[in-house]
């Protein structure tokens, strides 16, 4: 079984950073490259760490289930099953910002 297949199988996910106090926890490289990437933001990354918050990783990817819709006459009904943690306002954003062109439309 490989990284890729459990990938595939929306078993594990990818990660990013939420900036903070702490030590991130990730390896050599990666460290090298998010640390690269917060010290262009110093105001976003210092206002993290003034606000207290830890240093976290998030998952970068969200495993929208029984997705489903019914059109009204000036409305869509939507339903769906986030896992814990999700946000139903972001899967909402990417089905309103979803061009006219992918497979969503």
């Amino acid at each position: 079984e490989t990284l890729s297949e459990r990938c595939r199988r929306l078993e594990v996910h990818p990660t990013g950073p939420m900036w903070g106090k702490g030590t991130p926890a990730t390896g050599a490289r990666v460290l090298e490259l998010e640390s690269r990437l917060a010290a262009q933001y110093p105001q976003l990354t210092g206002l993290c760490v003034a606000a207290g918050m830890s240093q976290e990783r998030r998952s970068l990817r969200l495993a929208v289930r029984e997705l489903a819709f019914e059109p009204e006459a000036d409305a869509v009904l939507v339903g769906f099953r986030l896992a814990r943690g999700g946000f139903a306002t972001a899967v909402l954003r990417e089905l309103i910002e979803a061009p006219a062109d992918s497979d969503l439309a």
